[in-house]
């Protein structure tokens, strides 16, 4: 579980480097891209869809991969 949290802070931190193009004005160029993310990305999605199972909405907000982050579930190990 800790890699995926450092890959999620890896990966969000590569993503907003690459739109707001920050690495342009010194002479380090990112070397990872979206692509890069694949893995981490289809496990979100997976992890997402079993914790929506676990956890089905019945409040008025959406269970979401925000809504898990939030209320501290996606990345926690005791869940299966």
């Amino acid at each position: 579980m800790t890699k995926h949290v450092l890959d999620e802070k890896d990966y969000r931190r590569t993503m907003l480097a690459n739109e707001t193009k920050c690495w342009e004005k010194s002479n380090h160029k990112l070397v990872k891209n979206e692509d890069d993310y694949k893995t981490h990305i289809e496990w979100k999605a997976q992890r997402v869809k079993r914790l929506q199972e676990l956890y089905p909405n019945t409040g008025p907000y959406p269970h979401n991969e925000e809504w898990f982050v939030k209320n501290n579930l996606m990345y926690d190990d005791s869940i299966e």
